[in-house]
């Protein structure tokens, strides 16, 4: 998380409910203070990033580490940013390709898996697009294709995770206040990103004694 305070960072706010019903249990971690230094490894199904920024602050101490975390093995999700700049070996390491992207071309979203267009349909964003390509091991969940010739995969899951980048991610509404909707199903994708085995029994927050619930909070502020 890249806020200072938790309730309104963005990995709680969109995050939150998708991880409590897959049963996982996050501890939150600002990315510009200090990282974990012990194995991560059995402890932990995975790492999820939610950066807004295309490089953080001392990125090159946490592109370090999350290397490290990678090759141990551990799981990678990310969303809206990689947070490091275009020229990052990590990148190259993950398999993935930046270039510059011809912004007088006109955009096309030529396949998308079915996890994308979830609550929102997936339309080309011309100028908001990250210029990246899935050049390793993996599935690209949407391709886009340029009038230049230029293939964008703004998602994909790989041999190390997923990512699912702005402006795909989630977007809001006009006029309404909390009104953001998923461009991606974040429940499947997570599952599949951080590989969670579906067999395992997870605590389910959404029942009590197999029945559904209905909260209703009424606000009297003023």
């Amino acid at each position: 998380t890249e806020s200072p305070d938790l309730h309104y960072s963005d990995p709680l706010r969109f995050l939150g409910m998708p991880m409590a019903w897959l049963g996982l249990a996050p501890d939150y971690v600002p990315v510009n203070g200090p990282l974990p230094d012990y194995p991560l490894t059995g402890r932990y199904a995975g790492i999820i990033s939610w950066i807004n920024s295309d490089e953080v602050a001392d990125a090159g101490r946490y592109s370090a580490w999350l290397e490290r975390q990678v090759d141990a093995g551990v799981p990678l999700a990310v969303f809206s940013r990689f947070g490091m700049a275009y020229d990052n070996p990590l990148l190259r390491k993950l398999g993935l390709q930046f270039f510059e992207a011809d912004k007088s071309a006109l955009l096309k979203v030529t396949a998308r898996h079915a996890m994308t267009g979830f609550e929102l349909p997936v339309t080309p964003r011309q100028g908001e697009l990250y210029p990246l390509r899935l050049s390793g091991e993996g599935q690209p969940l949407l391709t886009i294709h340029s009038s230049a010739g230029q293939v964008f995969h703004p998602a994909a899951l790989t041999a190390w995770g997923g990512y699912a980048l702005a402006p795909y991610t989630v977007d809001e509404l006009p006029g309404q206040d909390n009104g953001e909707r998923w461009y991606i199903n974040p429940l499947t994708f997570l599952s599949q990103a951080l590989k969670l085995d579906p067999s395992i029994p997870v605590a389910d927050f959404t029942t009590e004694n197999g029945r559904r619930l209905l909260l209703v909070h009424i606000d009297g502020d003023g």
